[in-house]
Order: structure tokens, then C-alpha cells, then sequence
């Protein structure tokens, strides 16, 4: 196991940005048949009221720009299954918006989250 974090650590450390590091991990979750990528990041979740704060940073691949729109303009990112889970921990999960699947944020896919689910 050390090697191959030893392998990935090399992959990321030869990029100067975190754009080429968002391609090289791309890259690397495409040869494991993922088709699309996005990072976001907000320095704190919450903002005073205790919403979820929208993301400083959202970075796309293989995804509409429109997803922008929808998640930051629109609000979806305060109704995203996957922003509420992650905004509680700096944990790993996965997910999947399929409610036949037991996931992280199963509990959550409803009718408030429905118009996040379909946009995927």
C-alpha cells in the first residue's frame, strides 16, 4: 500500500497547479471508468446562519459549464445530498443518487434533493 501512495504522491508532486493536478487525477479516476469530475472548495461549510456556503472554488471535468449555474447561482449546492454529508466530515464516502443503493447519503434523497438527483 505504501508504494502505491508512494505512486500517486509522485503523480501529483510533478504538477506546478492545482489544475494540472485536478487533470492528473482525471486521468487517473478515468482509466477507473469514471466519466466526469468535480472539485469544490469552501474554506469553511457553514456560513452564520448555518447554511452550507457556497463553494470559492468549483472545478469541472467532462461536465456541462451550466452545472455551475445550477449549483452556485440556483442554489443546488445547499439541496446536494453530497454537499450536506461532506459538509458534517473531511471523511471519504461514496454515493450513488440511486435509492435502491445503500449509500451515505440514502436518508437524504427526497423531494427537496430530487431536483439535484435529476440533474445528474
Amino acid at each position: 500500500m505504501l508504494d502505491e501512495i508512494t505512486t500517486i504522491r509522485r503523480r501529483f508532486t510533478r504538477h506546478g497547479t492545482l489544475e494540472e493536478c485536478i487533470d492528473e487525477a482525471f486521468a487517473a479516476l478515468s482509466g477507473l471508468g469514471y466519466d466526469a469530475l468535480v472539485y469544490d472548495y469552501t474554506p469553511i461549510p457553514y456560513d452564520l446562519d448555518g447554511a452550507i456556503m457556497i463553494p470559492s472554488m468549483l472545478k469541472l471535468r467532462n461536465i456541462d459549464d451550466d452545472m455551475r449555474v445550477y449549483w452556485c447561482d440556483r442554489g443546488y449546492f445547499r439541496i446536494d445530498p453530497v454537499q450536506i454529508v461532506a459538509a458534517r466530515s473531511s471523511a471519504p464516502f461514496a454515493w450513488s443518487y440511486d435509492k435502491a443503493i445503500d449509500t451515505e447519503i440514502g436518508a437524504l434523497l427526497d423531494e427537496t434533493t430530487e431536483p439535484v438527483a435529476r440533474y445528474l
